[in-house]
């Protein structure tokens, strides 16, 4: 994964726990609120869906795919595993999962898994449909959450351009781009290189 994904998919992870602990009362009233209340648990199909649109909307290469998997009781029992319903994002060859620490056998999130791996991610992407639970990719859908992502795009905006380490990486970027135009520019003022003898310069 891109590393300017990475401290993008940080950011959103970040804004979506200080949209639980701030509770803005401007959204209080929405719909879907109550799903970012006791984040992250119950949060995951909000939290990947406006994930997916702010990856989009950032410009990012590929379209986010919203990945949807269902662990019956058969499951849950035969891998001692307390997930149930859960959402989660593919985007370019990577599952993201900003909600995986809500089961209890998990102590964080996943920012970037490959596809087709023996990762956490993966292993229960082969595991589920073993016990006839179900898989099934969706479209990005962030209906009646309009006014929640806003929040949350903004605020993870102001995140990103607030991480030290991400500073450092545009100031980065824009020293090799002055860099770049300074020698582009050097190149078309250099006077053509000629001699007085004619034989040389056939």
């Amino acid at each position: 994964m891109r590393e300017e994904t990475t401290f993008r998919i940080r950011a959103f992870r970040q804004a979506l726990e200080k949209a639980a602990q701030e509770q803005p009362e401007e959204y209080m009233n929405e719909e879907r609120w109550c799903e970012l209340k006791n984040f992250p648990a119950g949060s995951c199909d909000l939290a990947s869906n406006c994930l997916a649109q702010y990856l989009k909307g950032c410009g990012e290469k590929g379209e986010p795919i919203i990945l949807f998997m269902c662990g019956n009781q058969d499951f849950h029992k035969a891998e001692n595993s307390t997930v149930h319903a859960h959402v989660i994002v593919i985007h370019n060859g990577e599952y993201i999962d900003l909600t995986l620490d809500q089961f209890d056998e998990y102590t964080d999130y996943i920012a970037a898994e490959p596809l087709e791996t023996s990762g956490v991610i993966g292993r229960l992407l082969r595991k589920i449909p073993q016990y006839e639970g179900e898989i099934e990719t969706r479209r990005i859908n962030i209906d009646r959450l309009q006014g929640i992502y806003a929040w949350l795009r903004n605020r993870a905006d102001i995140i990103l351009k607030a991480d030290p380490q991400w500073q450092a990486r545009e100031q980065s970027i824009e020293h090799k781009r002055k860099a770049a135009m300074a020698l582009f520019s050097f190149s078309q003022t250099m006077p053509e290189t000629r001699t007085d003898d004619p034989a040389l310069d056939k």
